[in-house]
């Protein structure tokens, strides 16, 4: 669908429409629909049918798209910093696990005064 180059809505509107085309000619036994866009301008069309759709890189909330639904499945797009953190000490006690946060910022909800805790650096586990 491109809508990551392509970013004005009618574009998504018609790539949205193209890919509907597509599976309507070919009909395909499954459809992998990636990102937010895929479900918002294609899958959801296909919500309740008996087309299987397998979602990945969701950012929204997946309801948004009328999921859960008995022919959808997927995995949400989530980070799991405070437990990949935890993981890291685990496996390497005496070692400083550190993320910057230019990786981190309010998508992710750790805010500038986590940061600031962490000596601005980003967020920080360890000794």
């Amino acid at each position: 669908m491109d809508t990551k180059r392509h970013t004005d809505e009618p574009w998504k509107v018609r790539a949205g429409e193209q890919a509907q085309a597509e599976v309507e000619s070919f009909r395909p036994d499954v459809v992998l629909a990636s990102d937010d866009d895929a479900q918002e301008y294609f899958a959801k069309a296909y919500v309740g049918s008996s087309l299987p759709i397998v979602f990945c890189g969701v950012d929204a909330d997946p309801a948004k798209y009328g999921y859960p639904a008995r022919n959808v499945t997927g995995v949400i797009e989530r980070p799991h910093f405070q437990e990949s953190l935890a993981l890291a000490q685990r496996l390497r006690p005496h070692r400083r696990a550190e993320l910057p946060r230019q990786h981190l910022g309010r998508r992710y909800g750790v805010h500038e005064a986590g940061a600031a805790r962490c000596g601005g650096r980003g967020m920080v586990a360890g000794r």
